[in-house]
């Protein structure tokens, strides 16, 4: 009697495990196609976000380049929309039509600066500016197509997540650090992005640490609203925006206090370069910085740093020099 209890207690037993061990496998399958379903749909909407960016990137593109191709504008011209002021004075309270054509003085005045017109805005850049009021300049590199887009400044916040139109974009857009000014021009503008596995926005600055990529044309273009200027390299660096590394270095130094800091800050970030470059960054000298996410910490940058080309200088030959000279470390 006892035995026949043992087995059919044994028997229930068996019988409840087998029946646990079903529902966790079914559990557990249950949570496999809904884990791939969720992934799935992560995929299709980040493919949707890829096309969507490369899209409006071509987008943008045509209507920089088709303007780029006007004849220029000599005659002042009156239009709607309201150019960023110089910010020498406060902006008065009254707003009006803005000239274009018009150069932009300081005419102090009892030894007090007051504001004067706007420098003429570049063609290129004025559907552009009907769009988006934020748009500030034009980056691109002939070594690296994707490195080809407008720039924005607003805060540091919101083109983190918002594409041209301002609409949510997990690309976001690349933009001038909130600190820097174009007018009057900061020492150093810092220009952020993200590094997007798509290749879209700083995705491929990455290339820039690939010597081959890196000799084809080091030399790269910035061209604010109202100039275009080319650029040198004198750094590709592997930075620390945490104080505690060892290879630490604030980013965020649009104006430098004094000219030792300045030097400290252009040493540091050769330091930290893969490269050895034979350029030479004087103290007049206007600086371009690109930085992004690199690696796995989220610490680490990846940061290009770049002077004018100076107007007695040569690109091609300024180019031509780092393919003889550079030194990979």
């Amino acid at each position: 009697m006892r035995r026949n209890q043992f087995k059919n207690g044994f028997r229930r037993r068996g019988a409840r495990r087998i029946g646990n061990r079903s529902i966790l496998v079914r559990v557990l399958l249950l949570s496999s196609a809904f884990l791939f379903l969720i992934s799935a749909i992560l995929l299709v909407r980040y493919l949707i976000m890829t096309v969507h960016t490369k899209n409006l990137s071509q987008e943008l593109k045509e209507q920089y380049y088709s303007a780029s191709s006007l004849p220029l504008i000599t005659e002042a011209l009156e239009v709607d929309i309201a150019l960023p002021r110089v910010s020498y004075s406060p902006v008065p309270t009254i707003t009006t039509k803005s000239l274009l054509g018009l150069a932009a003085t300081q005419i102090p005045i009892t030894n007090q600066p007051r504001n004067t017109p706007e420098p003429a805005m570049l063609d290129s850049f004025v559907q552009l500016y009907k769009t988006n009021r934020d748009v500030v300049g034009w980056l691109k590199s002939s070594a690296i197509p994707e490195l080809d887009f407008p720039v924005t400044h607003r805060d540091n916040v919101f083109y983190l997540t918002h594409d041209f139109y301002g609409r949510k974009s997990a690309s976001g857009t690349v933009f001038l650090d909130q600190a820097c000014l174009i007018l009057p021009r900061s020492e150093n503008l810092i220009l952020h992005g993200h590094n997007m596995k798509n290749g879209t926005m700083f995705g491929k600055l990455k290339n820039f640490m690939d010597e081959t990529t890196f000799k084809k044309d080091p030399i790269m273009s910035y061209t604010t609203l109202y100039q275009q200027e080319q650029y040198v390299p004198f750094a590709v660096s592997l930075i620390s925006v945490d104080p505690k590394d060892y290879n630490y270095l604030p980013l965020i130094s649009p104006d430098f206090k004094t000219d030792e800091k300045r030097e400290a800050y252009i040493n540091q970030l050769t330091a930290y370069s893969v490269y050895s470059l034979p350029i030479d960054v004087l103290l007049g000298d206007e600086l371009l910085t690109l930085a992004t996410c690199h690696g796995d910490e989220d610490s680490e940058r990846l940061v290009i740093g770049l002077r004018k080309v100076r107007f007695y200088e040569n690109a091609d030959e300024l180019a031509e020099n780092i393919r003889e000279k550079m030194i990979v470390h």
